[in-house]
């Protein structure tokens, strides 16, 4: 439980000191929502999860509800480099 804790906080940092504002994302079943303006004057763009330990079902669940949203979703994964993984869907 701490360890998740000390990820979220990782990626939070890491994305607020790029002017990166974040808001809870649990109504969306994510760890975050990530505004890249004033989230009371612009949309979230993405929702965030910082443990990407996930399984493909919880995967495509979430990118899917992310896409219903209009916005594409991040797996961070924490460690020595913090990495993102974006998700989007593509409809034909």
């Amino acid at each position: 439980m701490w360890e998740d804790a000390k990820e979220r906080d990782s990626c939070k940092e890491l994305l607020s000191s790029h002017s990166v504002n974040l808001t809870s994302g649990i109504k969306y079943g994510t760890d975050f929502l990530a505004y890249l303006g004033e989230p009371g004057c612009v949309h979230s763009s993405f929702t965030l999860n910082a443990n990407a330990r996930m399984n493909f079902q919880t995967l495509a669940a979430l990118v899917r509800v992310s896409s219903s949203t209009k916005k594409d979703f991040v797996a961070c994964t924490p460690g020595q480099n913090i990495l993102f993984t974006r998700f989007t869907r593509f409809f034909l």
